[in-house]
């Protein structure tokens, strides 16, 4: 990418330059001895990037299968439309020729594909990015490498680690608080605060039977420090969806997308009590939580995206330069760094995987394939970001002016 670039041109970070932080170093050199290189790209949107025109070369154009978008099929449509590749929309035009890329909603829609095709999921990712997979993961790395895990939040997976956590709530201080998650939750269903072992008795009691059970998989349950000193914008409690895109394993390789979303909840912020862990619009920024709350601000019809509800990564940034002297490079360089730590440290269990357990083999010898990643991170009020929670499948529907962001990934 960067022979592409005329001198002068504005870009924020340029491609193939890896990332110098120690705490990377030191995991690549504890992953049994390996040294592979990690590089971490900080993308712009395309609008910010300026590419040295050439003479056109007469060649078969990339072609995009986007029968399996779903709901991203609009933000992908335009991606393709904008990098001047041909779309392929139905089975027989697939048919017809082989297609580039295949846009696909799940891995075992990889099946039958030609080695030369690139495919919209890296096998096994969904599974490792689950909460109760990363938090065994980072769970591990912190052990060893505190200072440098000291982004994730601590820890526990119940019914398993229910014993430990019990005794830690029981000595626990009184601005204590523990957010508990199902494991297979999304949009903020299932989950609650908790200050004492007696509020979550009943949902342990729960999830261990289910272990014992034969007929039902084991109900788990993610148990997290509660981060209770947030960094607050206009009162309010808010987190960041970032997005990247990982393009190898072995060497692991990602690139991470300099624009999200910011999202903020609609009930001014205070630390927890008794009288208001209940006030999920409070403690919560999931839209589907404060979608329906009547001072929710959707960014349609205001002036910028900087304001609202739903507000621009770069806006939210701003704002917190002005408010707080940090600059977004500065941001962005804490970001990239949580980025290429939590890669790394899901990087063992994913080898192990693909070694003994993947009913197919990685590339070259079978399809190609990168990775869409959304990570939820949110800043404290040290101005640290500290990290949510991953999802390997985000949503890229159009329901909101970001989509023009997210179709400037490609």
């Amino acid at each position: 990418m960067a022979a592409g670039v005329e001198p002068g041109s504005t870009i924020l970070c340029i491609n193939e330059h890896p990332v110098e932080d120690m705490a990377t170093a030191e995991i690549q050199g504890m992953l049994d001895g390996e040294h592979l290189p990690l590089t971490l790209d900080l993308k712009p949107p395309l609008d910010l990037m300026t590419v040295r025109r050439r003479k056109a070369k007469k060649r078969d154009p990339v072609t995009v299968f986007t029968a399996g978008c779903r709901g991203s099929y609009r933000v992908v449509s335009e991606a393709v439309e904008h990098l001047g590749w041909m779309e392929l929309q139905t089975s027989k035009d697939a048919l017809n020729r082989v297609c580039s890329v295949v846009w696909v909603e799940h891995s075992d829609a990889t099946e039958g594909l030609a080695p030369v095709q690139t495919v919209t999921r890296i096998e096994a990712f969904l599974h490792f990015c689950k909460k109760a997979k990363l938090a065994e993961s980072l769970n591990k790395w912190s052990e060893m490498l505190p200072d440098a895990f000291a982004f994730s939040p601590q820890t526990w997976i119940l019914p398993y680690a229910a014993n430990d956590l019990k005794a830690v709530m029981g000595r626990a201080r009184k601005d204590d608080t523990f957010i508990v998650k199902p494991t297979a939750g999304s949009q903020g269903k299932g989950i609650i605060l908790a200050k004492k072992w007696r509020e979550i008795e009943g949902l342990v009691a729960r999830s261990k039977a289910s272990q014992e059970s034969e007929k039902r998989a084991t109900l788990e349950y993610v148990v997290q420090r509660y981060i209770t000193t947030p960094l607050l914008l206009e009162g309010l409690k808010f987190d960041m969806r970032l997005y990247v895109v990982v393009t190898s394993v072995v060497p692991m390789r990602a690139y991470l997308f300099k624009e999200g979303l910011a999202r903020f909840c609609t009930v001014p912020y205070e630390p927890p009590h008794e009288g208001n862990l209940k006030e999920a619009r409070m403690h919560l920024t999931n839209f589907a939580v404060n979608k329906k709350s009547k001072d929710y601000q959707p960014t349609e019809g205001l002036a910028s995206h900087d304001e609202g509800s739903k507000r621009s990564t770069s806006g939210t940034f701003r704002q917190i330069e002005q408010m707080y002297g940090i600059s977004p490079d500065e941001i962005w360089g804490k970001v990239a760094g949580l980025v290429a730590n939590t890669l790394m440290a899901l990087r063992p269990a994913m080898l192990e995987y693909y070694v003994h357990e993947s009913p197919r083999p990685l590339h070259p010898l079978g399809p190609k394939g990168f990775q869409l990643i959304g990570l939820d991170v949110m800043i404290d009020a040290d101005l640290e970001p500290r990290l949510i929670e991953l999802n390997a499948n985000p949503s890229l529907s159009a329901v909101q002016p970001d989509h023009k962001a997210a179709a400037t990934m490609a």
